[in-house]
């Protein structure tokens, strides 16, 4: 080191030496860094959770319509003439509750990065 640097050190100058500005703005750079990858994975957690959100609604929605349809073929003459509309309903149920288990089970079968969307 120079002998004018040493000296603006011990005067207290350091602050403003193009190293201590270059520690500081790296500093800041990793900073930033850190809070938008904190920032991106909350916005990811928030993005999954409104997913889910939309498919149990998109669900229930479904399930609702095919009881009320159950209910209305129930009436009449084919093919649920004389059916019993709870067995109907636990039916449906059971038939869409294989569409969740099949894509559980699809996205266990591959490796994550070749998954089906």
């Amino acid at each position: 080191m120079s002998k004018r640097v040493i000296a603006r050190e011990a005067a207290g100058a350091a602050r403003s030496s193009p190293t201590h500005l270059m520690t500081s703005r790296v500093r800041s750079a990793t900073l930033a860094a850190s809070v938008l990858r904190k920032m991106a994975s909350l916005a990811g957690a928030a993005c999954s959770r409104r997913r889910m959100v939309a498919g149990i609604v998109f669900a229930v929605v479904t399930l609702a319509a095919c009881i009320l349809v159950g209910q209305r073929l129930t009436h009449s003459s084919w093919p649920l003439a004389h059916a019993r509309t709870l067995l109907v309903a636990i039916a449906a149920v059971c038939y869409f509750t294989s569409f969740i288990v099949r894509a559980r089970g699809w996205h266990r079968l591959f490796p994550r990065e070749q998954q089906p969307d």
